[in-house]
């Protein structure tokens, strides 16, 4: 009996092994190797935001409608391709609120990858919901990862003006940095030498963090697959590791006027689509004299100066938002800033960050919106 036992364990490993064999085989024959290196030693390869995003001609790009799933979680995209939004119909009763949210992955919540309902804008149209009973409060969330104050607008005047926003929360800051180091380069955003742009040129695939068993299942296409697909941040945050070399010490002073142009087109908006445009100052984790530790959570090589100069630059931000927004629409997060429970790095929210933006910002909207 006991022999016999012991043959059929050996016939179902060995089909075990042999169908493990053929996979692999398959996979090595059709199929590009996964590369589970970190941020700093990955390859060239297909960009990975095609995984999740279409190229638009106004905005860049924009999400691929669907579900994306990881480990317990899932993150949504609408019909209309807006990121952990119910589906929103253009047409609005006259006893709806409707919010439209602007922003990167700390609005769209991508890192790290949050359910829908814990983002902070549902949080907020939550909030509101409850304290107008009078009123039924929605909201669009119009962010993405990558998204500065150039997509953001884009998409306000090509896309979301038509669904008819009471009110728009402006969230922006660090994406935006990306031009300080050469602000002439904006007016080339995302587009290359041959003047088109699309998600067909080599990316560095990014977010996957190294694990203790991955220098043991690296040999294998089927283990990296599985890996990369189950136990991994999903690709919809940040891309690419930024300049390199040497950090400078500065950043280029003629930046903060492209970001205050920017702001003042958002606020424009304002008067021509008939809502009401309302500016945070983003929270962050880049703060003065954060300990070091903390320091090194925060990746200021993608923007290629160093910690300090990102100080100066939110402080630059931050005097801008004063300068262009009345200081009744300014939403001040800064006492969020620096506090290590409310971001996981530099600059994107934890769960509990979600939730103490969410409160600042619903208790400034509903003072304009309560009676």
């Amino acid at each position: 009996m006991k022999r016999k036992v012991l043959h059929r364990l050996l016939a179902v490993l060995l089909g075990l092994v042999v169908a493990f064999a053929s996979i692999e085989i398959v996979l090595r024959l059709t199929l590009p190797p996964v590369d589970l290196r970190d941020l700093s030693g990955k390859r060239a390869g297909t960009h990975p935001m095609a995984d999740w995003a279409h190229v638009d001609a106004y905005c860049a790009y924009r999400g691929i409608p669907g579900t994306y799933l990881h480990v317990g979680k899932s993150k949504t995209v609408n019909s209309d391709g807006f990121i952990s939004t119910p589906e929103v119909s253009r047409e609005k009763d006259r006893d709806t609120i409707r919010i439209v949210f602007l922003g990167g992955s700390s609005t769209a919540g991508t890192v790290p990858i949050l359910p829908d309902e814990k983002t902070w804008p549902a949080l907020v149209a939550k909030k509101l919901d409850e304290a107008l009973p009078k009123k039924r409060v929605d909201f669009i969330n119009g962010a993405l990862a990558g998204y500065n104050t150039f997509e953001s607008y884009a998409r306000l005047w090509a896309r979301l003006r038509f669904y008819q926003p009471d009110l728009v929360v402006v969230y922006h800051g660090w994406n935006d940095m990306g031009y300080f180091r050469n602000p002439a380069r904006t007016a080339w955003r995302h587009v290359p030498a041959s003047g088109g742009w699309s998600f067909l040129r080599p990316a560095i695939r990014s977010r996957i963090e190294p694990r203790w068993i991955d220098p043991y299942i690296e040999w294998s296409h089927l283990m990296c697959r599985i890996r990369r697909r189950y136990f991994s941040e999903p690709l919809m945050g940040e891309i690419g590791p930024g300049a390199g070399g040497e950090l400078a010490d500065d950043f280029d002073p003629r930046a903060p006027d492209v970001f205050r142009d920017n702001l003042k087109l958002m606020m424009k908006a304002q008067e021509v689509i008939g809502c009401e445009v309302h500016v945070a100052k983003q929270a962050t984790l880049i703060v003065p004299d954060l300990a070091e530790n903390l320091r090194s959570k925060c990746m200021v090589h993608y923007h290629g100066f160093d910690f300090d100069a990102h100080v100066r630059a939110f402080d630059a931000i931050y005097r801008l938002i004063d300068e262009v927004v009345p200081q009744d629409q300014v939403i001040d997060l800064t006492h969020l800033s620096g506090k290590n429970a409310n971001l996981v790095d530099h600059i994107h929210l934890s769960e509990e960050g979600c939730r103490r933006v969410a409160d600042a910002v619903a208790a400034r909207l509903l003072k304009r919106l309560a009676p």
